[in-house]
């Protein structure tokens, strides 16, 4: 739950952000190469933060299939070591 609220506040300052930078190009006169290179940079700021919340749906945290195999191995693996050195513990 806390992802998913990190999440939509995430988005909600990439929104702003971007409308932010939106309205200062819009309204104002940029004389200076340094100022626009300054307002692309916070756009392409606000777009990435926009597309990461996008991405990873707010936030969920869903496994692949790869993953879960990964994990399932891991766990299998070190079963198969407990049993091993219980094995040797008791001989």
């Amino acid at each position: 739950m806390k992802e998913q609220i990190a999440g939509i506040i995430s988005l909600l300052g990439g929104i702003g952000l971007v409308l932010s930078t939106l309205i200062v190009i819009a309204n104002e006169k940029i004389d200076d190469n340094l100022d626009f290179l300054i307002l692309i940079l916070m756009l392409i700021t606000g777009i990435s933060i926009i597309m990461y919340v996008i991405w990873t749906k707010f936030g969920k945290k869903e496994f692949s299939e790869l993953n879960k195999l990964e994990y399932e191995n891991q766990l299998l693996k070190k079963q198969i070591e407990q049993k091993e050195l219980k094995k040797k513990l008791g001989e």
